[in-house]
């Protein structure tokens, strides 16, 4: 069974992968500083795109991605 780790690393790959799709290119992977990290870093047009990934397994009321990002994560 694929861990937590393994299933958050899958998601951030197809969402690269889907982008790289729309013309974005990939400039970087979980770059990490000392306040946090960007899971994809992607660039198009001459415009850069900060991009946080969130996946889940399943579907739950009440826990859907665009409700789990917050200044704190």
């Amino acid at each position: 069974m694929p861990t937590r780790s393994d299933f958050g690393q899958w998601s951030e790959n197809y969402v690269a992968q889907y982008l790289k799709s729309k013309d974005y290119i990939i400039i970087g992977h979980n770059y990490r500083k000392k306040w946090g990290e960007i899971d994809i870093i992607a660039e198009k047009k001459e415009i850069l795109i900060f991009v946080e990934v969130k996946a889940n397994k399943e579907e739950l009321a009440g826990f859907e991605p665009e409700k789990r990002v917050n200044p704190e994560n």
